[in-house]
């Protein structure tokens, strides 16, 4: 296995964790929602919507080079 499959391998890996990382903190975050009213209530949902449009950002990315390293077995090309 080269080193830029590896690279490609492992930066995936680090945006999974991302990925869990803001899902938690979604999860928080409506605990949160729950509890707030007015301003604050608003305050989180903006950053609830901030993290999923993240997390959809990373999900296509992170699909995006498992088809390359699948598809062309070329992981120069995917970085």
């Amino acid at each position: 296995m080269g080193m830029e499959r590896k690279s490609v391998e492992y930066f995936i890996e680090i945006m999974n964790e991302r990925i869990q990382f803001l899902t938690d903190s979604i999860n928080d975050f409506e605990n949160e929602i729950k509890a707030a009213d007015g301003y604050a209530k608003g305050h989180f949902k903006g950053y609830n919507a901030a993290r999923r449009s993240e997390i959809e950002f990373i999900q296509r990315r992170i699909e995006f080079l498992n088809k390359e390293l699948e598809g062309k077995n070329n992981a120069e090309k995917a970085v």
